[in-house]
């Protein structure tokens, strides 16, 4: 795993955990949870696609 690939991990973990901290109690805000998981919906794209470009890079042994 690369850097871009932890900080991309990171980021999802933290808007995971802020989404939930809006489902919590009674003064939920479900608007704002979903407007975050559509942000993670982008970043694990953005990882997925970075991590196909890592493993491509590593069978081929090509450094960038």
């Amino acid at each position: 795993m690369n850097k871009k690939m932890r900080e991309l991990l990171a980021k999802i973990q933290a808007k995971n955990e802020e989404a939930k901290g809006f489902m919590d109690g009674e003064n939920k805000d479900v608007e704002k949870a979903n407007a975050l998981m559509v942000e993670v919906a982008e970043l694990r794209k953005e990882y997925d696609t970075e991590k196909a470009i890592y493993e491509t890079e590593k069978m081929t042994g090509a450094q960038s």
